[in-house]
């Protein structure tokens, strides 16, 4: 963002102007490196945190498994909803619920609209967790080409998720070379799914992503998640940003995709997962792929809807403009 680029222009100059230097806050910033990490690892933190307290409540409350819940607005303007009494704060909105504990949702109708129905969208898993994907774990470059949907991925090896070393709680361990102090930096995955009718799908594709220490992952050729690397190009040798230890080593990211980046027929995912260094005790990559199309099938016609979920679920709001609202309009002819 302009406002983090603003800051970042600034930090060399602090802190070569106030290094070695000391206060009741602390220490200086020793250098401009040692700030850019502690940045990335706050923003990973950020990243990981909801996960980690949905974790802490299922451990210690009366709770089960989290799910996905998700809900949207047709028309974008035509109303506000409501979780038990909570607003949602977007007209399409993406989060997790809990499995078995009831709740309601509740469609409030902005000026000018109708409440119509509920509907629920259809979920298609494209990529699932724990599937079978190729791999290369020989530390060098495999071709500058191999995320593409044209790469010749018959020599790599194949194995089911996850993957990694040193948790113990791996399907498949991938190698790390043979000197423990001088591991692989990077390991590449690659996955083929067959999408028909991609022009169904609507909304946003969502992304679930394991990943220690980091990951780039790309949908047919194209970047479209980077996590916990720095901006630029990268090789086979371009470390991680940061570590990621505790509790963060077992978090799913969720990620919100252009659904335009799928192909009709055959698509490619494909991962490289990144070390911070040559001596890292551990690797874990896992993803999944979520693909959402409408239904026109009204499910209630109460403002109120009932709802106790036991899988991931996404429902619509449908409004009907019954009248044109001129009240912005007016607005804008009346400036004082």
């Amino acid at each position: 963002t302009k406002f983090e680029s603003n800051i970042e222009n600034e930090m060399p100059y602090h802190s070569a102007r106030w290094q070695g230097t000391t206060s009741n806050y602390g220490n200086a910033i020793p250098s401009f490196g040692y700030w850019k990490n502690q940045v990335t690892q706050l923003r990973n933190y950020n990243e990981a945190r909801s996960e980690i307290l949905y974790n802490d409540l299922i451990e210690n409350f009366d709770v089960e498994q989290k799910v996905t819940l998700g809900v949207n607005s047709f028309p974008e303007n035509g109303g506000q909803v409501f979780i038990n009494d909570l607003e949602i704060p977007a007209s399409d909105w993406i989060g997790y619920y809990f499995t078995n504990v009831p709740f309601e949702l509740r469609a409030e109708p902005l000026a000018g609209h109708e409440f119509q129905g509920w509907s629920e969208k259809t979920i298609d898993t494209l990529v699932k967790k724990e599937s079978t994907w190729k791999y290369f774990d020989q530390g060098v470059n495999p071709g500058n080409d191999w995320m593409t949907n044209a790469f010749n991925d018959a020599s790599w090896e194949s194995g089911e998720e996850q993957f990694g070393y040193g948790e113990g709680d791996e399907n498949t361990v991938v190698s790390f070379g043979g000197d423990p102090n001088d591991k692989h930096i990077t390991t590449y995955f690659r996955k083929n799914f067959t999408v028909n009718n991609a022009s169904g799908f609507s909304g946003h594709l969502l992304l679930n992503l394991l990943r220690d220490d980091a990951a780039i992952v790309y949908l047919n050729g194209e970047e479209v998640v980077r996590s916990n690397m720095q901006a630029g190009p990268i090789d086979f040798q371009t470390p991680a940003s940061t570590f990621v230890s505790g509790e963060e080593e077992n978090v799913f990211l969720l990620f919100q995709l252009n659904v335009n980046a799928l192909l009709e027929g055959e698509n490619i995912v494909a991962v490289e997962i990144h070390q911070t260094n040559e001596t890292s005790s551990d690797v874990s990559f896992d993803l999944e792929l979520i693909a959402m199309s409408n239904s026109s099938t009204i499910i209630s016609t109460d403002p109120v809807l009932q709802v106790n979920l036991n899988s991931d679920r996404i429902f619509t709001t449908n409004y009907l403009q019954t009248s044109p609202c001129i009240l912005s309009d007016t607005i804008a002819g009346n400036t004082v």
